[in-house]
């Protein structure tokens, strides 16, 4: 009907693995999947397909920044996806080439008047700083989500004027932190440091409120707050009437 949207999460296929040629493989599975094929959005009438990654299609469980075949990882999503050569994430923009599959759709009112339904797909993988010890050095108050530049990006993207916001994220948002051994997690500073202010400004630093025990952005509530915040100023400025999260993972 002119007005869907296929919108991937992660885990799009499971393949933890350095091989690309075995990540490329597992791609065309699910792609050739019989269920998907004749009733997914690449059968008849074909939808619009875009979306973003999670941890065991970008590399291995729970892995961010610091896995070794990053940029190779995006260029087997563009292809699977069929990103236009054109696209600051496709590989033929060589050194130009965006670090991250970050991306977003700006998609006109049912009258055809620009400013409808502005869907947003963030990468927290490519920058993702270790959430433990088991994924890489601990990076404390630095830890970050989305890494700089991607959060430049987003910050610009929420001040587009439009009626509705789609973030997609490949891990959940709104669960609060799990708050069984909190000091596990990277990003922890302390009883009296950022990470538990984080949390009190949010209303969610009482151990009642405990979030999912596997992987989501309260597990960096300073990053999470941060996200917040910016939708929130989104809305306040008047760039969005209703922002909506959708994430995958769990």
């Amino acid at each position: 009907d002119g007005q869907c949207v296929w919108a991937w999460l992660g885990d799009n296929m499971y393949m933890d693995s350095n091989n690309m040629d075995h990540k490329r493989n597992a791609y065309n599975a699910a792609r050739n999947d019989q269920y998907y094929s004749s009733m997914g959005p690449i059968a008849d009438p074909k939808i619009p397909v875009t979306g973003t990654w999670d941890d065991h299609d970008y590399a291995w469980n729970n892995m961010g920044k610091y896995y070794s075949c990053r940029q190779q990882s995006q260029n087997e999503f563009c292809h699977h996806f069929n990103v236009a050569e054109s696209d600051p994430r496709h590989p033929s923009q060589g050194p130009n080439q965006q670090e991250g599959i970050y991306s977003s759709n700006l998609f006109n009112r049912p009258d055809g008047n620009p400013g409808g339904i502005h869907l947003i797909n963030l990468d927290a993988r490519y920058h993702c700083s270790p959430t433990s010890a088991r994924y890489g050095p601990c990076e404390g108050t630095s830890s970050s989500m989305l890494g700089d530049t991607q959060w430049q990006w987003l910050e610009n993207e929420l001040n587009r004027p439009s009626d509705v916001k789609v973030i997609s994220s490949g891990i959940q948002v709104l669960p609060p932190t799990h708050k069984a051994n909190t000091n596990s997690f990277c990003a922890y500073d302390g009883p009296s440091g950022t990470f538990v202010q984080a949390n009190n400004i949010l209303g969610e630093g009482d151990d009642s409120f405990s979030g999912t025990s596997y992987e989501s952005w309260g597990e960096m509530p300073q990053e999470r707050l941060k996200l917040l915040r910016l939708v929130q100023k989104s809305i306040a400025d008047g760039n969005a009437l209703q922002v909506i999260f959708i994430s995958g993972d769990q």
